[in-house]
């Protein structure tokens, strides 16, 4: 869902829905990984809900920031957000929240991550218009991140 939100292959299009499938399949893998561990640090065991919780958690944290960060970085924040998405389901459970199909620690807490990563992470990318200022941690200073 990530490349079909490039929108146009024209005038770099292209090599920007390339590099969002990449970062996308990178972080998600990564996220998926993080949750397997995770579950089995936490439990004992590897867990089918913990994984599946994880890994949406990752894609849905990649969302923004997909166009702007570089591979290693995608890889980062689909961990970040997939721990964040399990995290936030644990703390549900504990204050006896219902939500039987995650939704929100994976759109909510994973989502927030993800805005907050564009603000970190983001590169300019001025051929496609997407973004006209760096990341907190590529020298662009704090007012991407405050504006996220």
């Amino acid at each position: 869902f990530n490349v079909g939100s490039t929108l146009r292959v024209t005038s770099g299009g292209a090599e920007t829905a390339g590099r969002v499938a990449v970062v996308t399949t990178l972080g998600t893998a990564a996220g998926s990984l993080c949750a397997m561990l995770y579950s089995e640090w936490r439990t004992g065991f590897v867990m089918l809900a913990p994984m599946a919780t994880g890994m949406l958690g990752a894609l849905v944290s990649l969302c923004a920031p997909a166009a702007v960060i570089s591979e290693t970085e995608a890889v980062v924040v689909g961990m970040v957000g997939s721990l964040t998405a399990n995290l936030c389901s644990e703390l549900l459970e504990w204050l006896r929240i219902d939500d039987p199909c995650g939704a929100i620690p994976v759109h909510m807490s994973s989502a927030l991550w993800g805005i907050l990563s564009v603000g970190l992470f983001a590169e300019a990318e001025p051929c496609m218009g997407l973004l006209q200022e760096k990341g907190l941690f590529k020298g662009g200073g704090a007012s991407l991140l405050l504006v996220q």
